[in-house]
């Protein structure tokens, strides 16, 4: 298809397609994501496995190498390792690079299963996670307040964690410090034998107890009523009469005979505070995929009307930030945009001085609006995001997006200087250098495509820049082929031919621009003196004459 002439023949038709994909990649930068980095994947999976009151060798003979013979045989394994200490089991799987975590945790999901029924009877749940740098959390807030530590919890738990799991692109909501309260049955051993009641026999009975069980059903009027047992402990008396045994056959040996209820707190696993004063932290997580600065910046919103909940609460609690991963964000890609408006106007500029009218640097910076918006559009259909690496491609680019412009403009204006119609100008100015232009931007797509196809984590960076490279260049080709050409004929004129208010800026700069034309005129003489003097005088640089 002879592009530059359907653009000349079709203005209307091509106008309408760039406009459209103007609109489509402006719309396609407000959905893009915002990031620091790509979203990069490493490979690992860990399974922990709680034994409470096991010894490190038991853990390591009863569920650690059980564990790791049945990983071993995993497809992309490259290590296994394992870390058995009082309590628990940690069994770590690294995988090659090329390997999907997702597909591994999902595998080592399967041959877990595989392996439960040998492992101990009464050991807690494994806990498969994959290793990820985006689950880390993107922003960190603190529960400072009065409350004794299980009350603040409560309300950190009950109150302000659902209002922050509801924000979007919040994945989950970690509690860091505090304590949970605890009601502890603390039992007499000499009770206990006194009875003849064992101390699992009272734990199980009111674990029984403590259930809430269903027992029927029952129809009436064609309506099913059902029913059910309520055994859930509503206060500490009622626990505190809960039936554990009987002696002989009638007596009802209860709870408060054998030992008593109290309401505690759990024992302390850690210590938070925040400005020398106790607090509570929040993690948030944001989720996968989601935008960091918009899952922080709906946060931020979220607390005023947090704190003006809390404000009638008991505590004088407050909800302060910590830290948030978005000011980073921020902070550079900021300085990546600056740096890229600042290559923008500079390119304009020379660009202006050196054609020499701003009628032509009008026609020839069309390709770099149109250049990155349509590279916008297949950045976010390959799932990419703004971070820095891509927005390091595009300021590396903007130097690149106008060179095909600039070859086909300055070749069509040498066509109007001889006295040629605009119109068939651009046709065969465009022809002449096509497949210079079409050369020149396949080096470069050669060039930075190779880079997208890197192994190992060095390619997960890189990947995004490589592409984003090479759409910008696809696209500002397209736009070369097609805008210049059409914007040529019928917006050029020819030479001292009309008049318009464009022409009345390159009235105004002209001095200027007649001075940067003997300042460039007056290098160019210079340079040929040096030319000519070095190969005149042969002995300086040792040049030999093959005439």
């Amino acid at each position: 298809m002879n592009l530059p002439k359907l653009a000349i023949d079709r203005p209307v038709f091509v106008s309408c397609i760039v406009t459209l994909l103007m609109v489509m990649g402006f719309l396609a930068y407000r959905s893009l994501g915002v990031d620091l980095f790509p979203d990069v994947s490493f490979p690992f999976v860990s399974v922990v496995t709680p034994y409470k009151g096991a010894a490190p060798q038991e853990i390591e003979s009863q569920i650690s190498k059980p564990l790791e013979e049945q990983f071993s045989t995993l497809q992309g394994l490259k290590k296994v390792y394992s870390v058995s200490e009082e309590g628990y089991s940690i069994v770590t799987l690294a995988f090659t690079l090329e390997t999907d975590s997702k597909d591994a945790e999902q595998r080592v999901r399967d041959r877990l299963a595989f392996v439960r029924p040998r492992l101990p009877k009464d050991i807690d749940e494994p806990v498969v996670q994959r290793m990820d740098p985006s689950d880390q959390p993107v922003m960190t807030l603190s529960l400072q307040s009065s409350l004794d530590s299980h009350q603040a919890y409560d309300m950190a738990d009950q109150l302000i964690k659902p209002l922050l799991s509801q924000v979007s692109g919040v994945g989950v909501v970690d509690i860091f410090g505090g304590s949970k309260r605890e009601i502890r049955v603390e039992l007499d051993r000499a009770k206990l034998n006194a009875y003849r009641v064992s101390a699992s026999s009272v734990a199980n009975n009111i674990g029984l107890n403590g259930l809430n069980v269903p027992v029927g059903k029952y129809e009436i009027n064609g309506k099913n009523i059902l029913f059910r047992s309520v055994g859930e402990y509503n206060d500490l008396e009622r626990l505190q009469h809960t039936i554990v045994n009987f002696l002989g056959s009638d007596v009802p040996i209860t709870v408060d005979k054998v030992g008593k209820v109290v309401d505690s707190v759990e024992d302390a696993k850690n210590y938070s505070s925040f400005n020398g004063k106790s607090a509570l932290f929040f993690l948030i997580h944001k989720q996968s995929k989601a935008n960091t600065v918009a899952v922080v910046d709906g946060v931020n919103r979220t607390l005023d009307h947090l704190n003006e909940l809390l404000k009638n609460k008991p505590g004088n609690p407050v909800v302060a930030l910590v830290q948030d991963d978005a000011k980073f964000v921020r902070l550079n890609l900021a300085d990546v945009k600056h740096t890229i408006l600042i290559g923008i106007s500079l390119t304009v500029l020379v660009v202006f001085f050196f054609l020499g009218s701003f009628r032509s640097t009008l026609i020839t910076i069309t390709a770099l609006p149109v250049s990155l918006l349509g590279a916008f559009i297949l950045m976010n259909g390959m799932g990419f995001t703004l971070n820095l690496m891509t927005l390091l491609a595009l300021s590396l680019a903007v130097g690149l997006l106008i060179d095909d412009a600039i070859v086909v403009r300055e070749n069509i204006w040498r066509h109007i200087e001889e006295g040629e119609n605009p119109k068939k100008a651009a046709l065969e100015g465009t022809l002449e250098v096509a497949l210079a232009v079409v050369a020149t931007s396949s080096v470069v797509i050669a060039v930075f495509l190779p880079i997208a196809f890197l192994q190992g984590t060095v390619g997960q960076f890189f990947r995004q820049f490589g592409m984003t490279v090479c759409f910008a260049m696809a696209v500002s080709l397209f736009e070369a082929m097609v805008m210049g050409p059409m914007l040529s004929a019928y917006w050029a004129k020819k030479v001292g031919k009309g008049w318009s208010p464009i022409d009345a800026l390159d009235n105004f700069f002209s001095p200027v621009l007649k001075s940067f034309d003997r300042f460039q005129t007056t290098l160019e003489e210079r340079y040929e003196k040096i030319i000519t003097w070095c190969v005149s005088d042969e002995k300086v640089f040792g040049f030999v004459s093959h005439r």
